[in-house]
């Protein structure tokens, strides 16, 4: 089961999100988006549409660690 309140608390969204269907997320650093890998709330090769997977943003945001990234996280 995954463990909404520490996705939540990663990402910065409120706990009560979990009621929500989607929520945007803002100012992901490379480091919180390694823990959200490390502990499998996100996959490698995941990729939304046409976008690069996490592993190339991944690699990317190593490379510019000022990089911040963003988006929406579904309800799990």
């Amino acid at each position: 089961m995954v463990d909404v309140t520490r996705r939540n608390k990663l990402l910065g969204l409120p706990n009560n999100s979990e009621s929500i269907d989607c929520q945007s997320f803002y100012g992901l650093s490379v480091g919180v988006l390694e823990i959200l890998i490390a502990e499998g709330f996100i996959d490698l090769d995941e990729n939304q549409n046409n976008s690069p997977t996490t592993e190339e943003f991944l690699e990317f945001m190593k490379k510019y660690p000022d990089v911040k990234a963003h988006g929406v996280c579904n309800r799990l």
